[in-house]
């Protein structure tokens, strides 16, 4: 496996073999999810936990926490290499900005790999492939576009011990590791009591008329308009997109700021090819 020497997947199975803790009981019982901003922001948490259960998943271990940019590029740095920089940079930028929870679910049943058999249930990122008529996680999620998608799940047993220490802190691993040993899972108010001080209840209307107002706004404030920038944003206004080289530029002249509102609008409007 390509991550075999990889220093958390070796801290992992280190941490597990001084607990005690068998990896095969890890590996058929114990998932990783992320809830990630825009699931909290959107009050999609309860939603997504009751998916998980219909699924016969509990959430055992909750940490509400916001993600350094070296956790995420870490996090996914084995599928960058087919990524373009505008979706690296963006990704790390939603995944920053607010708090994720971090939640590891116990399977009801014993399984041969359990975040494999939970993330196949998950839906591709894309929205445009997120059919709501299915039974797809994210579909039922009604993901916001093609970017925010509410939750990431591991991808196999593998994805599980490699991901834990890049978004755990030791004394959390071997919390964990007692409470996996201990068989634990949390009931529903303790989840609630954890959870519910970082849910919010934000919506976004009309995402068209958002940009161009957004675009529309920006391209009459003459303090730090050149005639270069006010072409590309005539064509960003005209095709509804928007490359990430015009948007941090203006971020830099200081024309947007990032907000839930902003991060909603251009990340679905920026050209990530």
């Amino acid at each position: 496996m390509k991550y075999y020497n990889d220093f958390e997947y070796t801290l992992s199975k280190k941490i597990c073999e001084s607990l005690n803790i068998n990896i095969c009981k890890i590996t058929s019982n114990y998932c990783l999810t992320i809830l990630k901003p825009e699931c909290l922001l959107t009050n999609k948490v309860q939603q997504t936990l009751n998916i998980y259960r219909e699924y016969g998943y509990q959430p055992v271990y909750i940490k509400v926490k916001k993600l350094c940019e070296e956790q995420v590029l870490s996090l996914w740095k084995y599928g960058w290499g087919n990524a373009t920089l505008s979706r690296i940079v963006m990704n790390y930028i939603t995944m920053c900005w607010n708090y994720c929870a971090i939640i590891i679910l116990k399977s009801a049943n014993s399984l041969t790999d359990a975040c494999e058999h939970l993330n196949s249930f998950k839906g591709p990122s894309v929205s445009t492939a997120n059919n709501p008529t299915t039974n797809l996680i994210r579909s039922r999620l009604h993901s916001l576009n093609n970017f925010l998608n509410f939750v990431h799940i591991s991808d196999c047993a593998n994805d599980l011990l490699r991901e834990l220490p890049i978004l755990f802190a030791h004394n959390e691993l071997i919390e964990l590791g007692n409470i996996i040993n201990q068989d634990l899972t949390l009931n529903e108010k303790e989840v609630q009591t954890i959870l519910q001080p970082y849910i919010s209840h934000y919506k976004i209307e009309d995402p068209d008329k958002l940009f161009r107002k957004y675009v529309n706004s920006v391209s009459q404030n003459n303090v730090y308009m050149t005639k270069q920038l006010a072409v590309a944003l005539k064509s960003a206004y005209e095709n509804k997109t928007i490359s990430i080289d015009l948007l941090f530029e203006l971020i830099d002249k200081k024309a947007l700021y990032w907000s839930w509102e902003t991060i909603v609008i251009f990340s679905q409007y920026i050209d990530y090819t």
